[in-house]
């Protein structure tokens, strides 16, 4: 497990916005100390630095057999983020390790507003100084999530943790199924964690892919989390 501080890589990148019940639109001008981003939150307001990792790991059809799923083992897994963040209300951070190109970690940083969030299938939104995080409907063949639902509320320096997996059909020309699985973290502000520990929040969406009914996955006994969904 790799500890990931948030303080030391995305420090100075405060912003602040209103707060539930007004338009959104971030506060003009930046406040560099804490304690009066404190003094702001206790004002009604929060700021908005939000870093969200998305792991991903893909394969095919014909990597389902338990050889295949050795080789997968332990690539879905907190990663580093980047030495140098930019400087934005949202921060996505979004790794890929497809079977096609030998399961080799390879990612890539965005930034840009709350919106950003959808690249990741996730909206965020404000409840006074907790950010609010749903999953977005998904184009997933199974699970099927034809409706948003809530994950979970993040107070300031909290770490919520998703994980799910998917199975997907190609494009019209090639028709063939392929699977995901995910693990996200969002991180509400500096100093916020992941990768070491449990987070705050927990939310376990992970089902088996190959058939038959839908059936939660659970963890190894001494391996569970927390909790399975806290709020």
């Amino acid at each position: 497990m790799q500890l990931v501080l948030l303080g030391r890589v995305v420090a100075g990148a405060y912003r602040i916005v209103a707060a539930a019940g007004a338009n959104g639109a971030p506060l003009r001008g930046r406040l560099g100390s804490p304690y009066r981003l404190a003094a702001a939150a206790r004002s009604g307001y929060t700021w908005s630095v939000i870093l969200i990792q998305r792991v991903r790991v893909r394969w095919t059809a014909a990597a389902r057999g338990a050889p295949a799923a050795n080789a997968r083992r332990g690539l879905v897994r907190a990663m580093p983020p980047p030495r140098s963040l930019p400087d934005a209300e949202v921060v996505v951070h979004d790794v890929l390790a497809d079977q096609e190109a030998g399961y080799e970690h390879r990612d890539g940083v965005r930034a840009g507003g709350v919106a950003l969030a959808r690249e990741v299938g996730l909206w965020l939104g404000h409840d006074r100084v907790s950010v609010v995080v749903d999953r977005l409907p998904g184009s997933a063949a199974y699970p099927r999530a034809p409706a948003s639902a809530r994950l979970f509320t993040l107070a300031p320096g909290q770490v919520g943790r998703y994980r799910a997996n998917f199975r997907f059909t190609g494009c019209a020309c090639n028709p063939s199924w392929y699977y995901e699985e995910w693990l996200v973290h969002v991180c509400h502000g500096t100093g916020a964690a992941f990768g070491y520990g449990e987070p705050d929040r927990d939310v376990d969406h992970r089902v088996r892919l190959y058939g038959g009914a839908i059936a939660r996955l659970r963890d190894p006994p001494g391996d569970s989390p927390r909790a399975r969904r806290s709020e």
